[in-house]
Order: structure tokens, then sequence, then C-alpha cells
């Protein structure tokens, strides 16, 4: 009997275990709380039916012991309903707020005090039983163990069969003429209803978690759903068969900036106006008509008297037997968006100062007109005939850094927006105005032939020289103008952007202010100034210059006051090259300060040998000021030389003191500070006014000789 009942345990210890292992990866997918919510709820189902048959057969098995029960039957007997009824009593509490654990302690303890009484009951009444009733007790027996197997959760089953199990097995080890096999097939049935029940209450159990599940699913999306309707900047939107809105939402409401209630109804192609062909929206037509989903599908709406754009996609909705419903979808307004990228598409193809077009859509047009367009931006004008050619006009702004240098970037900005606006006017509609950086511009446009190009060049000059009134006052500059025609030949943009180019560094060198249009010379003329450039360079590098000095007489008694330094270039095949041509071509490929730093040195040297009275005059380009570290390596000369800087003339034009800037005026006090004398050189080749005098910071005059 002990190895029986020590199985018997061991086989209820393995079934637990293996229990929990199945059942701990559904528990894990919702919270504890939530599934013994559950437990209890199925437990409450259970409780009343079980106490109505419980008590049912309590009272007919005492009416048929009615006179052979023994005093500890006859209590068992009678504690068997008033357990019924306590643990009724604990289910209604529970309904009506009770604690969960409460609860199931006092059922857990309830259900094993049940098994326990029916057991003794069992026992007490197997003494007195007759042959009848002792097959009464076996099927109550019976019955006993096999209860809990629509009981949940599992620890009632457990609870109420482990003491009903129990019984049973000491019921049939008292039935006289004991009979193993009795009791190996009731421990089979016993091991049956345990397995029963653990798979029942598995069952059971994964149904309550996919329903806690499910409901928290639902709960979540109608949450979202919720919050989408009433904050998002989407909308759902839902239209029947036959293809009206229904069920609008408040969101859609406002973006249609309609009442919900006059969109109720109402056809989706009146709301999106689709049958306007330049909205865009003919294919949603055709998809609708089609019944065919459709994604992120562009439209252009009018809302009022505006145009937005929206975005849709909806999917048609089918129901039983596979009939055509409608449509559900979402939508959202991406006007906001489309303006951005519109914005940002301008500014890539835009100057952000001016609004004129920028070099990379400049060059775009270039070459649309070099493979066979008209070279305007698109939607314009097309040319007025086909004898038309296009012309790239490269044009630069005369003077303006010095306005831009001594009054500000703003009213350098305010310049260039006034430039900007005249080019504006000065092109035929159609024509590309670009802004190609700093104070450079281009225009693309058709003309006739060359004259007509030369005078929109001409206008162009006229038109920018007028004065301006900026904030700093009113400002005058000039222009010069390179004009190229667009070429059949021409390989890439690169190409006629290089002729326009040869042909403004021509209009320049003709003195600016003037336009000139390209020639197959101006080729040579390049590569000979590159050349030159070249030779310029190697030359400072390697003492290829020399220096020519002119004395300065004091004609009251005749003696020398100052000698001035005279650079000069004898090239090795060209000859004497007059400083006319490389002073300016210095300044232009930026050689102006190593020349200037070459003359300073040598001309300081050879002026520290002669006499203490004499001084050295040299001339100096304003280039060379604006460098900003003028004044630094004029002292490492001094000192290198051993000059003393009262013995040093800077000769600089009057062209140099008008458009110096702020901080070379400042340079040039350091400079007088220090003892070195300014001389105010070609005096009267520029405004020519005595009254500037007064505002020069000079120490000598050069009167030109034009002026006398």
């Amino acid at each position: 009997m002990m190895s029986i009942r020590n199985a018997l345990l061991g086989r209820l210890t393995t079934l637990f275990r293996q229990l929990r292992s199945q059942l701990q990866p559904f528990v894990q997918q919702t919270s504890v709380i939530e599934v013994r919510r559950e437990h209890l709820k199925l437990l409450a189902l259970t409780i009343r039916l079980f106490a109505i048959v419980g008590i049912s057969s309590i009272i007919l098995l005492a009416i048929d012991f009615r006179s052979g029960l023994n005093g500890v039957g006859a209590l068992a007997c009678g504690a068997i309903p008033v357990l019924y009824v306590l643990i009724v009593l604990q289910e209604i509490r529970w309904r009506r707020g009770g604690e969960d654990r409460v609860f199931l302690r006092r059922s857990l303890a309830i259900l094993a005090a049940q098994g326990v009484c029916w057991g003794v009951l069992i026992n007490s009444a197997l003494t007195v039983a007759n042959g009848s009733q002792r097959s009464l007790l076996a099927a109550i027996v019976i019955a006993l163990i096999s209860t809990p197997l629509v009981a949940s959760p599992l620890s009632a089953a457990i609870a109420f069969w482990l003491p009903s199990a129990i019984s049973g097995v000491i019921f049939i080890s008292r039935v006289e003429m004991f009979d193993p096999y009795l009791m190996l097939c009731f421990l089979g049935y016993a091991n049956f209803t345990v397995a029963a029940m653990v798979i029942s209450n598995r069952f059971m159990l994964e149904r309550s978690i996919g329903r806690i599940s499910l409901e928290r699913q639902n709960e979540t999306i109608a949450l979202f759903l919720q919050d989408y309707v009433d904050n998002g900047s989407d909308w759902l939107w839902e239209i029947d068969a036959d293809l009206t809105l229904r069920h609008v939402s408040p969101r859609l409401a406002e973006v249609a900036r309609q009442p919900a209630h006059e969109l109720e109804g109402m056809p989706l192609v009146d709301l999106l106006h689709v049958d306007d062909d330049e909205a865009g929206n003919v294919p949603l037509v055709r998809l609708l008509k089609d019944r065919a989903p459709f994604r992120n599908l562009t439209l252009t709406v009018r809302v009022g008297s505006e145009v937005r754009w929206w975005t849709i996609t909806g999917r048609p909705v089918t129901g039983p037997g596979g009939c055509f419903q409608g449509y559900r979808g979402i939508g959202s307004d991406i006007t906001e968006a489309r303006r951005a990228e519109d914005r940002v598409r301008y500014l890539a193809s835009h100057d952000s100062l001016t609004g004129l077009a920028n070099r990379q859509l400049f060059r775009d047009c270039l070459a649309l007109a070099q493979s066979g367009g008209d070279g305007t931006v698109p939607g314009s004008q097309r040319p007025e005939s086909p004898q038309q050619r296009c012309v790239v006009l490269l044009l630069d702004l005369d003077r303006f850094k010095s306005v831009n240098d001594s009054f500000g970037h703003a009213v350098g900005d305010e310049l260039l927006i006034a430039v900007a606006e005249r080019l504006r006017r000065c092109v035929r509609e159609g024509s590309v105005v670009a802004r190609l950086g700093g104070d450079e511009f281009g225009i693309l446009t058709t003309v006739q032939d060359a004259p007509e190009a030369a005078a929109i060049a001409q206008r162009i000059v006229e038109t920018l020289s007028r004065d301006y009134a900026l904030a700093g006052g009113r400002q005058t500059i000039g222009a010069s103008v390179g004009i190229s025609f667009v070429g059949p030949d021409d390989q890439t943009p690169v190409d006629c952007m290089r002729r326009a180019d040869l042909a403004l560094y021509a209009a320049k060198a003709a003195g600016r202010g003037v336009h000139r249009i390209y020639a197959d010379d101006m080729i040579n003329d390049q590569h000979d100034r590159l050349t030159l450039q070249a030779d310029l360079r190697f030359a400072i590098a390697n003492d290829g210059l020399t220096i020519r000095y002119q004395p300065i007489f004091d004609i009251r008694d005749g003696r020398i006051k100052s000698v001035e330094a005279l650079c000069r270039w004898n090239h090795p095949t060209l000859g004497a090259i007059p400083p006319s041509r490389f002073i300016p071509l210095a300044e232009e490929t930026g050689l102006i300060a190593e020349l200037g730093d070459w003359i300073l040195a040598h001309a300081c040297d050879a002026a520290a040998g002669w006499p203490c009275g004499v001084r050295i005059s040299i001339n100096i380009s304003p280039l060379e000021i604006k460098g900003g570290d003028f004044a630094v390596r004029l002292d490492r000369v001094l000192k290198d030389t051993g000059l003393p800087p009262e013995r040093l003339e800077l000769e600089l034009t009057e062209h140099s003191y008008l458009d110096a800037a702020r901080d070379s005026l400042e340079t040039l006090q350091g400079l007088r500070d220090k003892g070195i004398r300014l001389i105010l050189d070609d005096f009267g080749t520029g405004y020519s006014s005595l009254s500037y005098l007064t505002s020069f910071m000079c120490d000598g005059i050069k009167i030109d000789a034009s002026f006398i």
C-alpha cells in the first residue's frame, strides 16, 4: 500500500512540473494579474454548478444511508453542504469586488476540505453498506475524481481531486476480497484524470491568454486609431460602393475645410476635383473604376481658393461572396512638405541673394541651347524666329569691391540686388540671367546677329553705370561685358563660357566699361598671357628683373632729394617688356605681392648705401596693401636692409586712395606714424578735385603731365 501511495505522489509531482513548463510560455505573454483573473473567472463559472450537483448528491446519499452512518460519517455528511454554501458565498463576495488572492486561497481550502469530507463520508458508509450501496459508493468515488476535469484553475482541481483520489485508494483497499487489478484500474483512471485536467486547463488557459492578448491589441488599436483621428496629421477615409464618402473623420473635415455632415454622402471625385485635367488627378478615376488598390497617390486639390497637395492610399473592401463594398484608406496633406521641396529645388538652382539663376542652372540652360534648344528656362517664350542665335554675355562689375570693402557687406548685397533688377530689365522675357559668383553675372539670350548682341551689351553697360541710391549713400560702379555666340561645335558649356571669359578679359584690358565680342585671336592672346605669367614668376624667383633709379631734384638748389625706383624687365626672347604690361599682369594673377617684395628688398638694400639725405621712392600697388600683412613684410625688409623708415617714400595713385578700404587706410596711417612718407602719384588722372587733397594722408604730390 505504501509503495502505491509513493508511486501516486511521484506521478503527481512529475505532472505538476510538466504542467508548469508547458504553461510558462503562455503565462509570459501577459501579466500575472491578468492570468490570475482569468483563472478566477473560470473557477467562478464552475462553483455554482459544483454546488448544485454536490448538494443534490449528498442529499440522495444521506437518504439512502439515513440510519446507518456513524458519528464521523454523519458529521462529514453535514459538513459537505455547508462547505458548498461557503464556497458559493466566497464566489458571490468576489464578484462584488473581493480580493483575488483571498478568494483563491479560501476556495482552495474549501475544495480540499470538501474532498476530505467526501472521502471520510464514503469510507464511513462502506462499513454499513450492502452490495448495491457499495456499487453506489464506488460510482461516487469515480465521480469525485472525474469532477475536477472541468474545473479551473489546475490548483483548484487538484485541491479537490487529491483527497478524493486518496479516499478512493483507501476505499478499494477496504473492500472485501481485495482485487489488485481493480486497484490498478483505479490508479490508471486516476492517472488519466490528472492528464485530462492538465490538458483541459492548458487549453482553457491558452484560450484565456489569447482572449486577453486580443482584447489588449484591440484596445491598443482603438487608442491608436482614436489618437490618429484626433491628433494625427493624416486622416482615415472611407467610401461605399457608390464611391461616396461615409464615416467622415474630424481631421478630413478639417483639411477639406468643410463640415463633416456636408461631406457625408459626397462623391470622392467631387471632393478631390478629379475632373480637372490640370490637377493631375485623372489616374485616380481610372483606379477607382477598375477597383484597384493604390498607394501614396499624389493629388492636386483645390481647397477654397488655395491649391494644396494630398497623398491618399486606399484598398477596395469586399463583403461576403466577394461583393464590392467600397474603399478604405488613409490620406495626408503634404502641402507644406511639397512647398519645402520646391523651395529646396529652387535654392539649388537659384542665387539666394538676388533670386537669379545660379551657375549650375546657367550651365544646364547653356547645355540645352547647345543641344538644339533655345537656351531658355523651361516654360519661357521660344525664339521669335528660327534665324535667332543663342549668345552668352559675361559681365563683371567695376569698382564693386571698393564699395563692398568701404561700406560693408550689407551695402554690397543691396548693390548686387539692384544690379540684378536692372539686368532683368535689360533683356527680353525668357532670357536667363544668372549670378555666377561674387560680382560676376551671366546672360543667355537670343539675338539676330552680332550688332544686336553688342547693342544689348552696351545697354547693360550704360544701365549699370548709373548711380545707385543705397543705404550707404549714392554709389557709382561700372561693368565690362564679354560676348560669345553658342556654337554648334561646342563640346560642353565650358567651351562657350571660356570664350565669353576671354572676351570679358579683353574688355577689361581695353579700359573697362566696354564690351567685346569673342574673336579667335583672343585665344592666342590668352596663351601669350599665360606664358608671360609663367615667365614673370620665373623672373621674380631668379632675379630676372632690374631696377632703374630716377633722381628727383630740388629745383631751388639743384640737389637730389630722392630717387624713384623703376622696375624693368628684359625678357630673354621678347625683349624689353614695359611696366604697363607686366605690372597689371602681376596684379591680375596674384604675383603683385611677390613682385613688390622683390622691388622693396632690392631698392631698400641699394638705398642703404646712399648718402643719408637721399630718400628712396617706390611705387606700391593698392593690392599689396589690401593683403593685410603689408606692414609686417615692409618692417622685415627695413630690418634686413638697415634702411631707416624716414628715408623711404611710398607712391600710391589717386585711384588707390579713392578705392582704399578702411583697413587699408589704417595701414597707411600706421606707416606714416613710423616715419615713412606717402606720396600721391598721378594726381589729375582721377577726380582731379583739389578738395580731395584735404582728405588724403600724403606728404607729397606728383601731378600728372596731362593735368598741367
